[in-house]
C-alpha cells in the first residue's frame, strides 16, 4: 500500500501530460489548417 501523495502525484501528472498532448496535437492541427 503505497502513499497516497505518491497517487495524487502521478495522477495529475497524468492528466497534465494527457493536456499538454492534446494541446500539442490541437494547436499543429490548427497551424496546418491556417497555412
Amino acid at each position: 500500500n503505497w502513499p497516497k501523495r505518491g497517487w495524487v502525484v502521478s495522477f495529475s501528472f497524468y492528466l497534465f501530460s494527457d493536456f499538454i498532448s492534446s494541446f500539442i496535437f490541437h494547436s499543429k492541427f490548427e497551424f496546418v489548417i491556417q497555412t
